[in-house]
């Protein structure tokens, strides 16, 4: 039973994967990278059209036609610009839906092959593998989070250089008279991209020094002032090369432990976990509300929840009519996130055949992935209504997904 779910769900992500790709390259010929590009550039106010000029010979193709759209404008203002419907889908597949799918395939293919692995392996050197790789998870997750915070850091301590490079300057303009990008919520993914595409459509080429010579050269708002280049590279170090890199390792090592729980040299494992997931000793509302209230990493998730929803769902500043929607859908889409732990605590005592834990892990899945949902649409699709400093659009969905991660991880680790 336990190999049916992990071939239906390798299958699954597998042929989402492959979906994707199938939408991606059969949009490609109906895209006109240079019309939609003319779009996105401003036409009107303060435009830098030196800046713009070096970007039009860096974007020329609908790939990186896509991660520059997406890396300046969100989806509500690329459609208030105007640009097709079939580049919006693009987009989307290219740059969010493709990136998932990816990861469950990776998630699930990999399982299933080191399962294969591990079912070959002889115990002993099965049994030094795994405690190796218990240290390389701790190892590997924590230098990632560490490499990210470093980098991020060094970027945000770089704002007022930044803001006074005169990079802003490239996206003072308008699209039909509306201030599409607003250039006080410029956050640090907007600085990266702005930077990148001087270059190439690569980051690699701001790994080398002579940023300030393409500022320098781009005209009157950028010979006044200059980047700190040494920070700039070293941020960058950490953030596309150092934290990936520590990322990648400590999911293949979670991979490998989840591929060793269906492995047939770990059947106690998996078979203490699902007896604890078909549990159904709990009678009484007391019962449960002792059973809730003991789980810390319950509550944990429920705090990384509450900062997904709050933040920036509802701590804004209500200046727009759309704050007001965005508000509306993002509490409802909050209580309905519990409805699982509102029916359990009605059926408690009616119905004593439930399966009250399976119900609890399904509840913490459940707000890990609605929260990492609610942060994506809001800050990809919504990201000028709100006006958040650099530092809290970058640590809001960091901390909140990390948050999710880690209690989700550490619950798991204390059933099994």
């Amino acid at each position: 039973m336990r190999n049916k779910a992990l071939t239906i769900a390798t299958i699954t992500s597998t042929s989402f994967f492959i979906l994707c790709l199938i939408v991606i390259f059969s949009l490609v010929p109906a895209i006109d990278s240079d019309a939609i590009f003319n779009q996105l550039r401003p036409n009107g106010g303060e435009v830098n059209e030196g800046y713009w000029d070096v970007v039009a010979s860096n974007v020329q193709n609908p790939f990186s036609l896509a991660y520059f759209a997406l890396g300046f404008f969100s989806f509500n203002g690329m459609i208030k610009i105007g640009v097709p419907f079939v580049f919006g889908c693009f987009v989307l597949f290219l740059v969010i839906l493709l990136p998932i799918s990816f990861i469950g395939f990776f998630f699930f293919g990999g399982i299933y092959c080191y399962k294969i692995l591990i079912d070959r392996t002889k115990q002993y050197r099965y049994d030094e593998i795994r405690k190796i790789n218990q240290w390389i998870i701790y190892v590997a997750g924590i230098s990632a989070i560490v490499f990210l915070a470093i980098g991020f850091i060094i970027f945000l301590s770089m704002e007022s250089n930044l803001k006074d490079s005169g990079i802003l300057s490239a996206w003072g303009g308008t699209h039909n008279n509306q201030q599409i990008v607003n250039i006080k919520l410029i956050h640090v993914f907007e600085y990266i991209t702005g930077l990148k595409y001087l270059f190439s459509s690569h980051l690699t080429g701001l790994l080398t020094s002579g940023i300030n010579d393409h500022l320098n050269s781009l005209g009157p708002s950028f010979q006044n002032w200059s980047v700190n280049e040494g920070l700039v590279i070293t941020s960058l170090v950490f953030l596309v090369i150092l934290s990936p890199i520590a990322s990648i390792v400590a999911v293949n090592a979670i991979v490998f432990r989840f591929a060793a729980m269906y492995s047939n040299k770990s059947r106690d494992e998996i078979q203490h976990f699902h007896n604890w997931i078909d549990y159904r000793g709990i009678y009484t509302k007391r019962e449960f509300r002792e059973m809730l209230f003991k789980n810390l990493w319950f509550w944990v998730a429920v705090g990384g929840f509450a900062l997904s929803i709050l933040a920036p769902g509802v701590i804004h500043d209500y200046s727009q009519p759309e704050h007001f929607i965005v508000t509306t859908v993002v509490l409802i889409i909050a209580v309905l996130t519990f409805i699982p732990t509102i029916v359990q605590r009605i059926l408690i005592g009616k119905i004593v055949k439930i399966a009250q834990h399976k119900i609890m892990f399904f509840q913490q899945v459940l707000l890990i992935i609605v929260g990492v949902i609610v942060q994506l649409v809001l800050w990809l699709g919504f990201k000028d209504l709100f006006n958040y400093s650099e530092t809290f659009a970058v640590l809001i969905p960091i901390t909140s997904i990390t948050i999710g991660l880690i209690s989700l991880t550490f619950f798991i680790k204390k059933i099994i």
